[in-house]
């Protein structure tokens, strides 16, 4: 059965190590516990295979978006370098950046991007 609320892809421009480093801290968090995995980057012309750098995120609710929002911060906050983030959901996507984040902003944005499509737009 799939899942009706979707799911986020994210990506950080730190490359593989970054991804597991976000992907060890999601999984810390217990509303989030279960529900992110690692996935390969769709190979490139001239790649010799695919580098897991892009984590997935299965959505169950308001309450997993907003722990989402708050692990994203506090993880970006305790960077000791700049790191950006882009966050997915279909052909949408917004990019968080390490520089002076700020919790409110970044869940405004994670809830405008999870906000139900209304299917008759």
């Amino acid at each position: 059965m799939s899942n009706p609320y979707g799911q986020l892809h994210i990506h950080t421009d730190g490359g593989p190590e970054a991804a597991e480093q976000l992907l060890d801290w999601l999984r810390d968090e217990d509303a989030l516990r279960g529900l992110v995995r690692l996935v390969p980057a769709p190979i490139r012309e001239g790649d010799l295979g695919g580098v897991a750098e892009i984590l997935t995120i299965a959505l169950t609710g308001g309450a997993t978006v907003t722990a989402l929002a708050r692990t994203l911060t506090v993880w970006l906050t305790h960077r000791r370098s700049d790191m950006n983030i882009t966050v997915t959901r279909g052909d949408v996507s917004v990019k968080i950046t390490g520089k002076r984040v700020d919790s409110d902003t970044v869940l405004r944005q994670i809830q405008e991007l999870t906000r139900p499509i209304d299917p008759l737009q």
